[in-house]
């Protein structure tokens, strides 16, 4: 299993590595994105199995990034969302791009 973390937070995104590896031996990060515009570039020309998505970046939002890209890959990946808010608009938003899990941090 091939995953993409899409995270502004660098000690987030190494604790996120460390249990994908704690807990997936087999899975392997394909790429990291910190921002709307790196994740773009990120999720439109490399695939991965399962995304993990946090919701607010530096930039805009993972919704923001995920509107620019191209519809069929959107509703083809395996999203997983992680957000610190628990906000109503944010789980709607996240069922509509067809979420697998909408998971808040603290993970």
């Amino acid at each position: 299993m091939t995953v993409h973390l899409v995270e502004d937070n660098p000690q987030v995104r190494e604790l996120l590595k460390s249990q994908i590896a704690a807990h997936y031996p087999s899975a392997r990060v394909a790429g990291e994105a910190q921002s709307v515009a790196d994740g773009y570039e990120l999720l439109s020309t490399v695939d991965a199995d399962v995304w993990l998505l946090d919701i607010e970046l530096v930039d805009g939002t993972v919704f923001d990034l995920l509107d620019r890209l191209d519809t069929d890959r959107v509703e083809t990946a395996s999203m997983v969302f992680l957000t610190a808010y628990n906000s109503y608009e944010y789980v709607v938003q996240a069922l509509r791009k067809s979420a697998v899990e909408y998971l808040l941090k603290p993970v």
